[in-house]
């Protein structure tokens, strides 16, 4: 029996967590009818072979994962809506369109709701579907919301997950579970390709003349990690250079989205212009987009970026970019859906509360479990390397589900 796809795709790239010493659609968000508003429904016509077993299993290590073994048409359909504050970027698009491909193997009606960055469309959306025929619930905002979705969530007993937000205190502890690839690991990775590689791009150039620049974002753990993993890196690659050549540059007080990073990234290269040399990680598609656009104006060819999650600059890539913006810490989405939606279809099923799914990744002391993902750095040579292995084995796997190639 297959393990879950995202295991196997993690094989297949055969990832590893690098030490830093040791390195290698949009709908209408009109409140008042909710129902008029969502994406048509995404359901399988054609049921599993009925030689299958008919019953999940209740194994804690394949709980939350895809089951090849289960005929999932021996239940009614479960209803489950995807509520984003923003689904138009090409992150959630393709997270979006992840869900809704698995949905129609799964025997899963699902529709989606964009709220284009309104937080009390958000909330109110939230409210009315509560009290609509929806089993399961899946959402996306910033960490400042997450208390009032909790909140919602439980007057009106809801089955939810996360999706790309990590629902988790000021201390780090989860209040949720939830499926991230491992921030703070993924920010040193981003450190650890640039000084790796930058001599490919920029030169034999010494690292004394190089300024190293993060793009945070602090109000939300997941996203800020990034920024921490990669500071940290830098401090042990280069101790005797990190108070006079490391920017971490917070937007928490500007908006989120690639004109604010384009603008700091430019005042902090431009007040430090006797640096002839960037190389800058963005915490964010945005961020990263910006910060190159920015280092491209101001310094031309002699600055790297790399960025994380890296949907936006794959589609850079298949429109023919070749610039600084150079690689990205990514994951397909498929896989990167799948703990999301089988995690809340275990709790919908009864098999899990969500004190107890994923309940092997439950470390001591805390009170959630959290699906970590593997990852690894891309170019546009090996992304498109590792995108050919995920369609071969998907094509083959789920012919019926051609979107999920693309993931």
């Amino acid at each position: 029996m297959k393990k879950t796809l995202a295991i196997l795709i993690a094989i297949l790239m055969v990832f590893t967590l690098f030490a830093c010493k040791n390195s290698e659609t949009t709908t209408d968000t009109g409140a008042s009818s909710p129902a008029a508003s969502t994406e048509a429904s995404a359901s399988s016509e054609t049921a599993p072979d009925a030689s299958a077993e008919t019953e999940p299993s209740t194994d804690a290590s394949r709980i939350g994962y895809y089951d090849d073994s289960v005929d999932w048409y021996a239940r009614d359909p479960y209803k489950i809506i995807y509520i984003g504050i923003s689904l138009g970027d090409p992150l959630h698009a393709s997270l979006n369109q992840a869900f809704k491909d698995w949905s129609g193997l799964i025997n899963v009606d699902y529709s989606s709701f964009d709220c284009n960055f309104d937080y009390d469309i958000f909330m109110v959306q939230l409210e009315t579907y509560a009290t609509q025929d929806y089993d399961g619930f899946i959402f996306d905002v910033d960490y400042q919301g997450q208390s009032r979705i909790m909140d919602i969530c439980e007057e009106y007993d809801l089955t939810w997950m996360p999706s790309l937000t990590a629902f988790a205190d000021e201390d780090g502890h989860a209040t949720h579970p939830y499926v991230q690839l491992t921030s703070y690991d993924a920010g040193r990775n981003q450190a650890q390709w640039l000084f790796d590689n930058y001599k490919d791009f920029i030169g034999e150039v010494d690292p004394s003349d190089i300024a190293f620049m993060t793009l945070d974002w602090s109000g939300h753990p997941d996203i800020h990690g990034r920024s921490v993993g990669a500071g940290d890196c830098y401090k042990e690659l280069y101790p005797e250079l990190y108070e006079t050549n490391f920017f971490n540059v917070d937007l928490i007080n500007e908006d989120f989205n690639a004109e604010a990073a384009y603008n700091v990234a430019s005042a902090t290269i431009s007040a430090n212009a006797h640096f002839d040399y960037w190389l800058i990680t963005g915490s964010t598609d945005d961020f990263s987009q910006g910060a190159a656009l920015a280092a491209a104006d101001l310094i031309d060819d002699r600055s790297v970026v790399v960025s994380s999650m890296g949907d936006t600059l794959i589609n850079e890539w298949k429109a023919g970019y070749e610039g600084n913006w150079a690689a990205t810490v990514t994951l397909s989405q498929a896989v990167f859906a799948e703990p999301v939606i089988f995690g809340l279809i275990a709790m919908l099923d009864g098999r899990v509360t969500a004190d107890t799914l994923w309940s092997d990744s439950i470390p001591e002391g805390e009170a959630y479990g959290v699906a970590n993902l593997g990852f690894k750095v891309y170019t546009i040579d090996n992304y498109n390397e590792y995108q050919a292995t995920v369609a071969e084995y998907v094509a083959a796997t789920y012919p019926d589900l051609p979107q999920l190639q693309n993931g």
